[in-house]
């Protein structure tokens, strides 16, 4: 005889499960999932001072998918070269105005011969 019978004779391993998702949930899930993985390597962001770019900087590199800011205003020049040097390595989105085709050229450089197995879009 057992003295403390279990009410669930086929207990689950994981005391805290996770809770079901519903089929919208889930869709919503898989979507995300699939975008983060067609996201490019390096997001260069354009525009005017307080067009909401360092909003959606920090909105992207606060969610899953290994996105670091660069913020020359923040870091300086140096280092945010740095940074962005090291973008082959994971994803990184520049927090900059860019307003020019120079001011861009300056950065897209780098990318304008990525490695066979990276693909660059250069405006």
């Amino acid at each position: 005889p057992t003295l403390n019978p279990s009410p669930n004779p086929n207990p689950s391993p994981n005391p805290n499960p996770k809770p079901k998702l519903s089929k919208a949930a889930k869709a919503e899930a898989a979507r995300r999932k699939k975008a983060l993985r067609r996201a490019p390597d390096v997001l260069v962001l354009v525009g005017i001072p307080g067009s909401g770019k360092s909003t959606f900087a920090n909105a992207l590199a606060a969610q899953e998918g290994g996105w670091t800011r660069v913020s020359q205003d923040e870091l300086g020049r140096k280092a945010a070269e740095a940074l962005a040097s090291r973008a082959g390595k994971g994803r990184c989105v520049l927090d900059r105005c860019n307003v020019s085709v120079a001011d861009r050229a300056e950065w897209l450089a780098p990318l304008h011969s990525p490695p066979p197995e990276k693909g660059a879009a250069v405006d």
